[in-house]
């Protein structure tokens, strides 16, 4: 969830992960920034973001591969 919510977005300072979304937001209440930080060095060393000078990216050509691909239907033609 937290990786599709970052691919929305250029990037994200790592203030505003906790808030990206409404879900994220509930996922985190609660928790620690710790709890935030070892979320996203689990994800950076998954390959699913990348750490920037400030910022956090997700990565988006891998992030795409594990969307489900949408099926035509007969006006798509």
């Amino acid at each position: 969830m937290l990786v599709l919510a970052m691919s929305q977005r250029e990037s994200v300072k790592h203030g505003e992960i906790s808030k990206l979304t409404p879900d994220v937001a509930a996922e985190y209440a609660g928790k620690t920034p710790k709890t935030v930080a070892r979320d996203l060095n689990q994800l950076i060393t998954m390959g699913l973001v990348r750490r920037r000078a400030n910022s956090y990216q997700a990565n988006r050509e891998i992030v795409l591969t594990f969307l489900p691909t949408r099926r035509k239907n007969d006006n798509d033609r």
